[in-house]
């Protein structure tokens, strides 16, 4: 049975699922969009270069068709909290955005 992964990517974004409403601000202006995301607190014990260090910000995973191109300084407020674009990573498939967030 092949495995349909733009129908499971759906049903994961679904409020009742594990979706959160969040409104984007692009920090070239315009109105905010209202989109779903998936928002994740990133480990906050990772080792980099034999070094401990702590994670300060969270992470948000957007579907690529509501957000064509995050760019760093654009605004994300989730949950009550407003958080600053920092950096963006494309998934191979070319649906999903992981994108870093700071919270201002």
């Amino acid at each position: 049975m092949p495995i349909d992964f733009a129908a499971d990517l759906e049903a994961m974004f679904d409020l009742e699922a594990f979706g959160v409403p969040a409104s984007y601000q692009p920090a070239a202006g315009g109105d905010p969009v209202s989109i779903v995301i998936l928002l994740d607190t990133p480990d906050m014990d990772t080792h980099a270069a034999g070094m401990r260090v702590l994670a300060e910000g969270r992470l948000a995973h957007i579907q690529q068709a509501e957000i064509a191109l995050p760019v760093r300084g654009d605004q994300l407020t989730a949950l009550g909290n407003v958080y600053d674009v920092r950096e963006r990573r494309l998934s191979d498939d070319g649906l999903l955005w992981t994108v870093e967030l700071v919270e201002v």
